[in-house]
């Protein structure tokens, strides 16, 4: 998990559950100093400490505009899109689970087309080529799922589409070039 204090970012590795527990220890550890404060700020009203007073009140008043919490803040999740053909649903199913699981937010497709054996119309293949580049836009990064070292050349767009972006690409499979594989494809 990655959070922020004082403005550094700190990569704490972490499972979803240790995470949301951490999340709510630290939560409610804040709640805690900040009713500590609210009493200090009260106790200086009762008895005249004005230096007391300002001081709380300043650390309320930030309080209260959200600049304490967002210093301790954890940094939203990785986006992670996934990109490879439609006939390897088990793979795309079994990346979206691990990612998932890794505390990653992930973006895929929502018809497996060539598994099913079904043809989109040109007309919707064109549209899903556009939504699935839009998803490439929103990630963070992209996993290429090429099974088999298979990338075909709707992969391969996106591919490039997501380099052209500078987005972190990674792939299921070591990368391998057209010689390697010996199809061309």
């Amino acid at each position: 998990m990655k959070i922020k204090i004082d403005g550094v970012d700190a990569e704490v590795p972490m499972s979803i559950r240790e995470k949301t527990t951490m999340e709510k220890t630290l939560e409610n550890r804040i709640k805690e100093i900040l009713k500590d404060v609210e009493e200090i700020h009260h106790w200086g009203m009762m008895n005249g400490n004005l230096e007391l007073m300002e001081r709380t009140g300043a650390v309320l008043n930030k309080w209260q505009s959200g600049g304490m919490l967002d210093r301790y803040k954890p940094l939203p999740p990785k986006i992670v899109c996934l990109c490879g053909s439609t006939k390897f649903r088990q793979a795309y199913e079994k990346a979206a689970k691990e990612e998932t699981l890794d505390g990653k937010m992930v973006l895929s497709v929502g018809w497996y087309a060539h598994h099913d054996n079904t043809n989109p119309t040109s007309e919707q293949k064109m549209g899903l080529d556009k939504l699935h580049m839009r998803k490439i836009e929103l990630a963070d990064e992209v996993l290429i799922l090429n099974v088999g070292g298979y990338i075909g050349d709707s992969t391969r767009n996106e591919l490039e589409y997501a380099k052209k972006l500078g987005k972190r690409v990674r792939f299921l499979e070591k990368e391998t070039t057209e010689r390697e594989r010996g199809d061309g494809l």
